[in-house]
């Protein structure tokens, strides 16, 4: 116990007597109601706290405090020793794993920016046929670029976050690499312009010409041969 001067408080120093069992020294307990006639003291641990003992059992030489409880200062510095050592271990496990989760903590065989429609093609060709691993860096939350579409929750309406985007192919590999990947939508597509009153195919084709002028043209030719006749030269 230190006194307020910041040296031992001589008014609570106390010398306990050892027994001996068994050659093994033991000590004694501390009257609290004694010690805290003193007025120094409070609680039930304060013996604990202000215990200093002194005799030694063989000789009577001063030896150190050897009780085992917890709250003495053996078994204080016992409990920080391994509080100290679970931090440490705890602090390690936390390492390795932010380690094991953290992309730039590996090597990789290709660095891709974006994870767009190329990059993302790019990346898994690497990974199929060459067995290449690759680090892809994208600042947005979500992949497929300006493809990329999502399940509105409330509705469950698939969503094109920046837009419709249209695929289309004439090359059937194309086809067959992009069936592997997803389930597709059939779909057509159709805009429709108003011309007195009537909606008809926007940009201009055979539909809409027969559409305006009540015609039944079904060829090419047949149309190239009506716009040669109804056009008006300006030469």
């Amino acid at each position: 116990r230190m006194g307020e001067s910041g040296l031992p408080d001589p008014d609570i120093r106390v010398t306990l007597p050892l027994r001996e069992e068994g050659n093994a020294a033991n000590v004694a307990k501390v009257d609290d109601k004694k010690i805290a006639e003193s007025g120094k003291l409070k609680g039930s641990n304060a013996s604990s706290k202000s215990l200093d003992a002194t005799a030694d059992a063989t000789g009577g030489k001063n030896q150190p405090n050897k009780s085992t409880d917890n709250n003495s200062p053996s078994g204080t510095k016992k409990k920080k020793s391994a509080l100290r050592s679970n931090k440490n271990n705890n602090s390690e496990s936390k390492k390795n794993k932010h380690t094991e989760n953290d992309p730039f903590s590996k090597t990789y065989d290709n660095c891709i920016v974006g994870a767009g429609l190329s990059g993302s093609v790019i990346a898994e060709n690497y990974a199929t046929h060459l067995g290449q691993t690759s680090l892809i860096l994208e600042k947005r939350n979500h992949i497929g670029g300006n493809c990329y579409d999502y399940i509105h929750k409330e509705t469950g309406i698939l969503v094109n976050l920046y837009g419709a985007h249209l695929f289309h192919t004439r090359h059937e590999r194309v086809w067959d690499y992009v069936q592997k990947f997803a389930e597709w939508v059939p779909y057509e597509h159709q805009v429709l312009g108003i011309v007195n009153g009537k909606h008809v195919p926007i940009p201009v084709n055979i539909d809409t010409v027969n559409s305006l002028f009540d015609l039944n043209i079904s060829s090419s030719k047949e149309m190239d041969e009506w716009l040669n006749k109804e056009q008006i030269s300006f030469t």
